[in-house]
């Protein structure tokens, strides 16, 4: 049996972990209230790079010493910063607090799921 609640509820993005509908949010398990949100927003957290930097510089050191061994090193600086991605945040702002509710490494996705929210918000009015 279907409530007057869950008829009247519009769904505006679904995904695997994600569910934003005009009276709730889902974000990777955690459940807020739409009428809760005051605002949302995306941040950008670029990796921190010194690992690799330093891994590098010690393989270039290295190769005047052992060349296999500086090869190494700087193969393993490489591999390390290609692996490194930027993480995607998507904030909520409540009259309590802000939190950092969800984050991926796919842009399109944490910008589909922020769009998706403002779209609800607009919604509930």
């Amino acid at each position: 049996m279907v409530t007057q609640a869950q008829a009247q509820e519009k769904i505006f993005f679904q995904s695997e972990n994600v569910l934003i509908s005009n009276t709730r949010m889902n974000l990777g398990g955690t459940t807020y209230a739409t009428a809760n949100v005051t605002s949302v927003s995306t941040l950008e957290a670029k990796p921190g790079r010194k690992l690799e930097i330093i891994l590098g510089l010690i393989g270039l050191v290295a190769l005047t010493e052992t060349f296999l061994g500086g090869i190494i090193l700087i193969a393993l600086a490489v591999l390390i910063f290609k692996f490194k991605k930027t993480k995607y945040i998507v904030k909520l702002s409540s009259s309590a607090n802000e939190k950092d509710a969800l984050w991926s490494t796919d842009k399109n996705f944490v910008h589909s799921v922020v769009e998706a929210i403002n779209e609800a918000m607009i919604f509930r009015g």
